[in-house]
């Protein structure tokens, strides 16, 4: 389910006035619920425009969780993006977003550490960096790149650093009214690196593929 919110194209003053959910489900091993991602925007200033397009940069609040058979993570962030979008006609547009920031807290699975019953992850912060490209095309094809990566420094638990790898790409082709035939391939990974040479590092992989039937509501 892929919720999106907007008060009005640009309107950057207000924070909250855009937002967007993308929420999964799955029959994992670990977790009913795979994915989570929160993104709101806080506040954003244009910079210029031109007759092929529009730039503007957006300061955005961010809370990602991944839980799948291979590793599970959950991150809140801050990230300034800067954003591109392009209009030929008004069937077809381009919207580009690069971006990067600060990790405020995340938390991300140990294998070596084990509090009772209660945590077996690491308590850390670090950096986030972030691309989303979104091709329209006659307003019928959607190819959608997103990729998410994180740097993840160890604050409470044992010493380390992580690496998070969470990429995605999607092809939907509207196919009747308002439904939508949907193609999807996505590649994660987390590696996990260790000072004491007694925990050994790790590399945990999931990639994934999906085809799907989709329905679009407009309110």
């Amino acid at each position: 389910m892929r919720f999106y919110y907007s008060n009005g194209d640009h309107n950057f003053k207000r924070p909250f006035d855009q937002f967007s959910v993308n929420f999964e489900l799955g029959n994992g091993d670990s977790s009913r619920i795979s994915t989570i991602n929160v993104h709101a925007l806080l506040y954003g200033a244009e910079f210029f425009k031109s007759k092929k397009g529009e730039h503007f940069g957006t300061l955005n609040a961010h809370y990602d969780f991944y839980n799948n058979d291979a590793f599970f993570y959950g991150a809140q962030s801050l990230v300034y993006n800067w954003n591109s979008e392009f209009r030929y006609k008004s069937t077809n547009r381009l919207n580009l977003s690069v971006g990067a920031g600060a990790v405020l807290l995340a938390a991300v699975p140990d294998p070596y550490l084990w509090y009772g019953q209660a945590r077996n992850y690491n308590y850390g912060s670090g950096a986030s960096y972030r691309f989303v490209g979104e091709l329209s095309l006659l307003n019928r094809l959607l190819i959608y790149v997103n990729y998410n990566g994180g740097y993840f420094h160890t604050i409470s638990g044992t010493k380390s650093y992580y690496l998070l790898h969470a990429a995605t790409v999607e092809t939907s082709l509207r196919v009747f009214k308002r439904f939508s035939l949907n193609i999807a391939s996505g590649y994660f990974a987390l590696d996990g690196h260790f000072k004491d040479q007694q925990y050994p590092d790790f590399t945990k992989e999931f990639p994934f593929g999906r085809l799907s039937v989709g329905y679009n509501i407009l309110f």
